[in-house]
């Protein structure tokens, strides 16, 4: 054969289509020949069509295929450049180990096939289909899927960055393992899918219709989700991080092991959906909407819920460190719940139960609770409460036998004297809740609490009795402090303090300056000698006592000690004639040591302890009877009794006569108040 070089130039204007030409392979660099007819060269150089060529290793750039089939290629370390797919058909292809560049493919579709190892940057992909196809180790970059479907599709270990999907398909499909960073599904629909293992990063999810899927062990991070139904699908073990999903719409749903954190869902509504076993962490749940939502063994941690209903909702789990603001929870169940460190502000809970559930550290603001059930004393000691302990901080149970204790430990301290006839007892520390018994038990208080001085005159200390309603049986002469006060809590005519029989001559209650004493009623009080009184009086002047402020006394009463049929007959004009003079007890003497030793005014000593003053003695020598006026202690004297006069007289008392005063038929009464001036310090400013 001759050299090419040597071969003599083609003659003749008409060849024919199977005439031969030789050509040299430049590229394949083989053996440098290769034969092509006349018809195969006019198609390459006019049209740019291959009907037998096989293209292995090599490189396609700017081209456009229309109207293709590729069936069995195999495409392997290969790049494909700025080219678009048109009405194209890839069946049964594996593209591996290659890269696609600034491709478009319009109305092709892609059947089982696989896409391994391979990278795919700026691609456009337009009302295709991909169906039955595998997926495994690839990167899609700036990658655009549009008005497509995809059916019966695996992707497994893949990667997707900055990919928007919009107005596309994915049914029936799985995928492992993969990450999709940065990128858009918009208005798509995605119908019996499998999600296993995946991410979504930084990307947004929007107008999208997700229907009878499953995701499991997937990672959702940084994302936002605007508009998306999710109807009849399952969320198993993924994870939900730094994202926003926004008027959004989950049905009929279930969500297990899922876990989600420092995310946002603003006006999404959860309808008719369980979840379980799940985690929300730092998360945000603002406007939104839950009905017929089952919550089982989840927890919710560092989240905040605003603006949002929640109804007919089961929920079981924990609440830890959760901020719901403006949240309506309506005719939901909580069984088993556990809040901690959370905060309800302006929420509603209404129509609902939580039961046996814990609720720790947490601030419940304007929140009401409606509790049916009436309480039925009396109390059990083992009653208990909810208390907050502010050392701690903690939520603590405290029974009432324990809350009683605490409460008299701490008003014990206080500078105030309970004291109840009916429920007190002297061995109280007379706080409102075991008060004493007796007022000489209230005033020996009320001395210790003042600082055991009487003439204290101290305004900023002062100490309050507060005497409950009944009647208080007492020897009288009661001191109160000065500015001190005692008050009953019922009023006069409910509160009366009456004299043991034998005090009737003794004062009530014995101010000093600045006392205040109301709403007390006084009863068995006998004024002691109408000529020079000095007890039987409901208040009188503490003897010793300085006052640099008025006493304040108000609403006291003295009630009669008769009936009103005793008094009136005795009321007759006639019946009081008589001495004016007040003479006092009569007593008859015996032993009288010497009748000159006795003299008028003198003060008398009984043995058995009563006081008194001479009033009249000019029967001492005829027939040895004296009168003693303002008798102090009536149980203090009897017959047998020594007396002493002040003058040094001696006596024993033979028989005890009549209390000789005017009209002495009626009976003695008691004053309201004596104001005697003569028992004051000397340095009163206020004397009457």
């Amino acid at each position: 054969m001759a050299k090419i070089s040597e071969l003599p130039p083609i003659t003749g204007a008409n060849t024919r289509p199977e005439d031969l030409f030789v050509i040299v392979n430049l590229v394949q660099g083989d053996d440098g020949t290769s034969n092509i007819t006349r018809k195969e060269l006019v198609e390459a150089i006019q049209y740019e069509t291959f009907s037998r060529i096989k293209i292995t290793g090599g490189t396609i750039s700017g081209v456009v295929m229309s109207d293709s089939r590729l069936n069995n290629v195999e495409i392997d370390n290969s790049e494909i450049e700025d080219t678009d797919f048109i009405r194209g058909s890839i069946d049964d292809t594996a593209i591996t180990n290659s890269t696609a560049n600034n491709i478009t493919m319009t109305y092709s579709s892609f059947q089982f096939g696989s896409l391994l190892d391979s990278t795919a940057n700026n691609i456009t992909i337009t009302n295709s289909d991909f169906s039955d196809g595998t997926g495994n180790n690839n990167v899609l970059t700036n990658t655009t899927l549009l008005d497509g479907s995809a059916n019966n599709f695996v992707i497994t270990d893949s990667t997707a960055n900055n990919i928007i999907i919009t107005n596309s398909e994915l049914n029936d499909s799985t995928g492992n393992n993969n990450v999709f960073t940065s990128s858009e599904f918009n208005d798509g629909t995605a119908n019996n899918v499998l999600i296993t293992q995946s991410g979504f990063n930084d990307g947004t999810v929007n107008n999208t219709v997700i229907e009878s899927s499953q995701f499991n062990a997937g990672a959702i991070a940084d994302s936002t989700g605007t508009n998306v139904d999710l109807d009849n699908s399952t969320f198993t073990e993924g994870t939900i991080t730094d994202s926003t999903m926004s008027d959004s719409v989950i049905l009929d749903s279930t969500a297990n092991n899922i876990t989600i954190t420092d995310s946002t869902a603003n006006n999404v509504a959860i309808t008719d959906s369980t979840v379980n076993n799940t985690i929300i962490t730092s998360s945000e749940f603002n406007d939104g909407t839950g009905n017929n939502v089952t919550l089982t063994n989840s927890t919710i941690d560092d989240s905040v819920f605003s603006d949002g209903t929640i109804s007919n909702t089961s929920f079981t789990g924990t609440m830890d460190s959760v901020v719901a603001t403006n949240m309506q929870i309506r005719s939901s169940t909580a069984d088993g719940l556990g809040a901690n460190n959370s905060t309800f502000e302006n929420g509603g809970i209404s129509g609902s139960t939580f039961d046996g559930g814990t609720i720790n550290k947490s601030n419940l603001v304007d929140f009401d609770m409606d509790i049916n059930t009436e309480f039925e004393a009396p109390m059990d000691d083992e009653s208990y409460f909810a208390i907050r302990n502010e050392k701690t901080g903690d939520t603590e149970q405290i029974n009432f036998g324990q809350l009683y204790d605490e409460i008299s430990k701490k008003t014990a301290q206080a500078l105030k004297v309970h004291v109840d006839a009916a429920t007190g007892d002297d061995k109280n520390p007379g706080t409102q809740l075991q008060p004493v018994q007796t007022l000489e038990k209230a005033f020996e208080l009320c001395l210790e609490k003042a600082g055991g001085d009487l003439n204290r005159n101290a305004i900023n200390n002062s100490v309050h009795i507060s005497v409950g309603p009944g009647t208080y049986y007492t020897k009288g002469n009661l001191q109160l402090p000065d500015d001190c006060s005692i008050t009953s809590t019922a009023g006069q005519y409910a509160t009366v303090i009456e004299l043991e029989k034998g005090y009737e001559n003794n004062n009530g209650i014995l101010v000093g300056s600045g006392c205040y004493a109301q709403g007390f009623a006084y009863q068995n009080f006998q004024v002691d000698n109408f000529d020079f009184p000095e007890g039987g009086f409901a208040i009188a002047y503490r003897p010793g006592a300085k006052l640099l402020r008025s006493p304040y006394l108000r609403d006291s009463s003295q009630l009669s000690n008769f009936l009103r049929q005793d008094v009136e007959p005795p009321l007759n004009p006639y019946n009081s004639k008589g001495t004016l003079a007040d003479l006092g007890r009569e007593f008859t003497l015996s032993n009288i040591s010497d009748p000159t030793k006795f003299a008028i005014d003198d003060e008398i000593e009984f043995s058995s302890g009563a006081i008194g003053y001479v009033s009249y003695i000019s029967e001492i020598a005829s027939d040895s009877k004296i009168h003693v006026r303002n008798l102090k202690n009536n149980q203090g004297f009897a017959v047998g009794d020594t007396i002493s006069a002040e003058s040094g007289g001696t006596a024993i008392i033979q028989s005890i006569g009549i209390d000789d005063f005017p009209n002495r038929e009626v009976g003695r009464g008691g004053g309201c108040v004596l104001a005697d001036r003569r028992v004051l310090d000397t340095d009163s400013l206020y004397t009457y």
